[in-house]
């Protein structure tokens, strides 16, 4: 990987890392992100991921929580896409097989630009954020998501608030 290519996807992390710190950033971050969104077509729109435990932190006013579980805790009374939440037969997967076997359930099933078609439509000017159960630093299929996401559709979605969960490939 070229130094140059490397100094931007750094910038890049530090970035995500920066917004995903107070969600905000303190300058406001995240109405720069959804005015980026805006001229984006509605399927390509920037989204976050988080858990359930800490989406509460954020306003209501701004974000539009959705749930890509089988089963939504009981407290939580908003959208849910199950169809984004892993087969159950794959609950209890090491992360390898998990990472493999959903990958290819999502490959399969279902199409990138349907489900951010989808999202825009459930959250309409609201920030969406994607939430399930394990923390940021806890391996979670809404990482895998989120990196089929970006690959296949080009969405940008950044972790919302903790640590993002940022794989880099170096080639020496």
């Amino acid at each position: 990987m070229p130094i140059k290519t490397l100094s931007i996807l750094i910038t890049l992390c530090v970035t995500a890392w920066r917004l995903t710190d107070t969600g905000t950033n303190g300058d406001g971050s995240v109405a720069k992100l959804m005015k980026m969104g805006k001229e984006q077509p509605t399927e390509k729109r920037p989204m976050f991921t988080s858990y359930f435990a800490n989406w509460r932190k954020y306003p209501l006013t701004e974000y539009q929580p959705i749930g890509i579980v089988r089963t939504v805790p009981k407290y939580f009374h908003y959208f849910n896409l199950p169809e984004l939440a892993p087969p159950k037969k794959m609950a209890r997967l090491q992360e390898y097989r998990m990472r493999t076997e959903y990958r290819d359930y999502l490959e399969g099933n279902l199409n990138p630009k349907s489900i951010c078609i989808k999202i825009a439509e459930l959250t309409g000017e609201l920030i969406p954020v994607l939430l399930c159960y394990e923390k940021p630093h806890e391996f979670c299929h809404r990482h895998i998501l989120r990196e089929w996401l970006t690959e296949a559709h080009g969405v940008n979605i950044i972790e919302l608030g903790g640590i993002p969960s940022v794989q880099m490939k170096l080639e020496l």
